[in-house]
């Protein structure tokens, strides 16, 4: 409109610069509402409120704006709009786009619980997981699939066999997922070092369903992860990074940053 009405140089980049703020925070609130005090589990009616304050909102004050126009029209000068005000506002966007990115999205948060830290990426939110002591995933990309952290603590006592080394209490801890996940099958146990002490990793895949069963309409997908396990003490640490499987290839670079990252006493 501010193209063909000549309404002033300003009114078509404000447009562009609004829209896209608002596309944003519709996005982000749609996005994190409905996982409120739900960890993973989603309360679609959180989503559905939020939309329709929003689109209230929106339309509010819209028509407000829209019933003030005839006036603020009246009121300037008419004038072509400058296509080169236009390029300039995208190049700004696209310069301001490449910053967010570059300092902001790939950004990383450490939480700490107890002795144990993990550094994980800023974007992604934190998460319950059963027998979880700290868990994070990726909502942004995608959403209740998306790839995820967690970190979980056991008892050596638990996991040891009279006379077992680490591979012993990795297979014994395998024994005890593939009780908890659907569909897991064990790809490879192997011996690895981790800062310099001894560690067992586990590969696998299982099944993960949504939150809501057959209720949300999803297919399960089939998540690969990857367990460390690392002795502290008494307590044998474990570290996991599930992602879907056609994205774990991926997702290697960074799973093995937060591995890397990881300190437990």
């Amino acid at each position: 409109r501010a193209k063909f009405d000549k309404m002033g140089a300003l009114w078509l980049p404000l447009g562009l610069v609004l829209a896209a703020i608002l596309n944003g925070v519709i996005d982000l609130v749609l996005l994190q509402v409905p996982f409120i005090g739900g960890g993973l589990n989603v309360n679609s009616w959180y989503g559905l409120i939020a939309g329709v304050v929003i689109a209230g909102g929106t339309f509010f004050i819209l028509f407000r704006l829209m019933n003030r126009l005839p006036s603020a029209i009246e009121t300037e000068t008419t004038a072509d709009e400058p296509e080169w005000i236009v390029w300039l506002v995208v190049a700004i966007g696209l310069a301001a786009a490449w910053f967010v990115r570059g300092n902001i999205l790939d950004q990383t948060r450490v939480a700490t619980v107890g002795q144990v830290s993990i550094s994980y990426p800023a974007t992604w939110s934190r998460a319950n997981e059963p027998g979880a002591i700290f868990a994070a995933t990726d909502r942004a990309r995608g959403g209740v699939f998306g790839a995820r952290v967690s970190v979980r603590q056991s008892a050596g006592a638990d996991l040891f066999s009279a006379g077992g080394g680490l591979t012993d209490a990795a297979l014994n801890w395998s024994l005890a997922r593939g009780k908890e996940l659907t569909a897991y099958r064990l790809l490879e146990v192997s011996e690895t070092k981790w800062q310099s002490r001894d560690a067992t990793r586990i590969e696998y895949v299982f099944l993960f369903d949504s939150p809501q069963g057959s209720a949300a309409g999803a297919m399960p997908v089939l998540m690969r992860a990857v367990d460390v396990l690392v002795v502290g003490g008494d307590q044998v640490y474990v570290l996991t990074f599930a992602a879907p499987s056609n994205e774990s290839d991926q997702l290697a670079n960074l799973r093995e940053r937060i591995i890397a990252n990881w300190r437990v006493p």
